[in-house]
């Protein structure tokens, strides 16, 4: 046989007792001893390395064997070329053994080195399951990222998305966690993951504030699961948990009170009735039927004892502002309350409910007894100071809020309630026209307290006061760090767009405000000024010179506006054309606006297209067009005297004009 059949030969019985030792282990030493005859035989040079590193592979079924034929390799072949396999395959082997910071330096030069994208691959999925593993959940969000988009069609990006949702739920981020599951079932909805998550991505939906959305989602699950023909046609108890509440929150009570009933027609005890009963009573709260609310937050406790109903509804009254049955609720369950800690919590709660309600006498009272019995609380204390501060805050009452407000920061600054106090200071200097104090005060605050929970709450009040005094680098960096923040408040990141938004669009940084806008309505679609933004889009593509872009984006909004805003859109189509230089369909769009505004607001769109309509027929050299115009303002009821007055310069000006042409 010729030294390159035999070679050939040496390699297939190398590879198929490799093969064989897959089923047995006791046939390892053999592949290996076959390997090394092919690699002793003349003709071995096509697959040297590969025969090499299945030796190796072979060899590491170990963390200490593996170290010794990564070592014995790399000795006899400086140069080997599959460096990236051996390191992977170390990282595995660190990984087994439990040393996983070895394991990720391992996996990260397998990845900084790979030649081989399914090793690159490889080396960021086991990076990333180091990081689940580590709990470090910030770094496997983003890594996790990176992975999806480097690799979209891998086949762990099912598993992945499911994941990283699941740890963005974990650490309280539902709206990054709906994006995934999002993803998850749209893209791999054939997977059983994708399953699992329809469910979660209800949750993620609701979780984030997107009640529409998450109603979907659920109503999509209950229709899949009544008409499944291998079940048995009824919804889990969970989704129609989840439809009941979620209609509660859309305003939707018959059909909230449809989906909790059915709940509690399958269940009466445990959590699932607990949460139902809880949701019905808060329903028929709303509805004013106090006594019906009552009975079912009574059989809520009793459903699911222990499950902290009656303080969830304690913390919900007072939320929503009924301090008296808050203060009813916190009373009694002070008084069965199983240790200090949670008594002291209740104890405190009904201190600042009655501070809120106005009960002053019985708030100084009950702070006395407090301090008797809790002496060493003072954050509490604090707190009840910081209250009565904003009751005079709220009430416009700024000298004696001011007062009440430094009596903290100065007394309690290390508290929680210092840099709150500090941040009302400011707030307090802004209320009483003192915008270069209020944003004095608040810098040093940033610089004092950088890390304070209230931080981002300073930042974008500095934003609107820089905004407020035409600093517009200033307004946008701070409006920035609070869109940034990588743990962001939710509560304030709306405003702080909406804010940049304008922001850009009076510092004509058009671009800037065009990207943040459809940014805003990316993360915000059901937001109350969704429509409003989506014809800031319009206006933004005309400051920009997209013409025709600005009038058929606009165009395409006339059927959701409704016939409030339609006057409003008709204008700003016609600004387009105008800009555009189109100024015969300027005019017929202009002179259509007086007909469909409904009512009067803070900008006179009937005037001000009237004027715009001379402007046009000026433009297009038909004076005497231009003057009707101009007179109509005039001459047009409930339009403003300064119109009037500024119609009137316009005619004698055209006039003017008119005089000087040539006969």
């Amino acid at each position: 046989m010729s030294g390159d059949r035999a070679g050939e030969a040496l390699l297939k019985r190398a590879k198929s007792l490799e093969y064989l030792s897959m089923r047995d282990r006791q046939e390892v030493p053999r592949a290996i001893d076959a390997y090394r005859a092919y690699l002793a035989s003349p003709a071995t040079a096509p697959d040297s390395n590969r025969a090499r590193l299945a030796i190796f592979r072979l060899s590491a079924t170990t963390l200490p064997a593996g170290s010794h034929a990564a070592a014995e390799l790399m000795a006899r072949n400086p140069s080997f070329p599959m460096r990236d396999v051996v390191r992977l395959t170390m990282g595995k082997l660190y990984e087994q053994a439990d040393s996983l910071g070895a394991a990720g330096e391992a996996y990260g030069e397998a990845g900084r080195t790979a030649s081989d994208k399914a090793v690159a691959e490889e080396a960021a999925y086991r990076s990333l399951g180091l990081l689940l593993r580590l709990n470090a959940a910030d770094s496997a969000l983003v890594e996790g990222t990176r992975f999806l988009a480097a690799y979209p069609a891998s086949a762990h990006a099912a598993e992945i998305l499911s994941r990283l949702g699941d740890l963005a739920m974990t650490e309280k981020k539902p709206l990054p966690a709906a994006g995934f599951y999002q993803k998850l079932t749209g893209e791999f909805g054939y997977t059983t993951l994708a399953l699992l998550a329809q469910e979660k991505l209800g949750e993620a939906l609701a979780a984030a504030g997107n009640t529409d959305a998450a109603l979907a989602a659920y109503a999509e699950i209950y229709e899949r699961q009544t008409e499944d023909p291998m079940g048995d046609g009824e919804p889990s108890v969970s989704i129609l948990l989840a439809l009941g509440k979620l209609h509660r929150e859309a305003g939707n009570a018959a059909e909230a009170k449809r989906f909790l009933t059915a709940v509690l027609a399958r269940d009466q005890t445990g959590p699932i009735a607990g949460e139902a009963y809880t949701t019905l009573g808060l329903i028929y709260r709303a509805e004013g039927l106090r006594e019906a609310a009552t009975s079912y937050f009574r059989h809520a406790e009793t459903a699911a004892p222990g499950a902290g109903v009656t303080r969830d509804i304690a913390d919900l009254l007072f939320e929503n502002g009924d301090y008296r049955d808050a203060i009813k609720e916190y009373t009694q369950l002070s008084g069965t309350a199983p240790g200090d800690t949670e008594r002291q919590y209740f104890d405190s709660r009904i201190i600042l409910a009655m501070i809120r309600n106005g009960e002053g006498p019985n708030a100084e009272k009950a702070i006395a007894a407090f301090d008797r019995k809790y002496g060493d609380a003072q954050d509490d204390v604090a707190l009840f100071e910081l209250e009565k501060g904003l009751i005079q805050f709220r009430r416009e009452e700024y000298a004696g809020a001011m007062k009440a407000l430094q009596h903290v920061a100065d007394k309690f600054e290390d508290s929680p309630s210092g840099p709150t106090a500090m941040y009302w200071i400011g707030k307090t200097l802004e209320a009483t026209e003192k915008p270069l104090e209020a944003i004095d005060h608040l810098e040093k605050l940033l610089a004092s307290h950088p890390q304070a929970p209230v931080i981002m709450r300073v930042h974008l009040a500095l934003g609107n006061l820089y905004y407020g005094s035409e600093k517009w680098d200033q307004a946008i960096k701070h409006y920035r760090i609070v869109i940034d923040d990588p743990h962001p408040d939710q509560e304030l990141v709306p405003s702080a767009m909406s804010n940049l938004i304008e922001t850009y669009e009076v510092a004509a940084a058009y671009d800037g405000a065009l990207t943040l806008t459809r940014r805003y309505l990316e993360l915000y679609p059901n937001a109350e000024d969704a429509l409003d933004k989506k014809i800031k889009i319009g206006m933004l593509y005309d400051h920009l010179g997209y013409y025709d872009q600005a009038a058929l984006h606009l165009q395409s909004l006339l059927d959701e506006a409704g016939s409030d805003l339609e006057g409003e859109i008709r204008y700003y189509i016609a600004e387009a054309n105008y800009h555009k230089g189109d100024y015969q369909q300027a005019i017929l769009d202009f002179l259509k606006v007086p007909y469909l505004v409904t009512k009067k607001g803070k900008i006179d769109w009937t005037a001000n297209s009237l004027y715009m309509s001379g402007q046009s027929y000026e433009k297009m050299g038909r004076y005497d067009q231009a003057l009707t115009m101009y007179q109509q303002i005039v001459d047009r009821a409930g339009i403003d005297e300064t119109f009037k007055s500024a119609a009137r310069k316009e005619i004698d000006r055209v006039r003017t004009v008119l005089k000087k042409k040539p006969g």
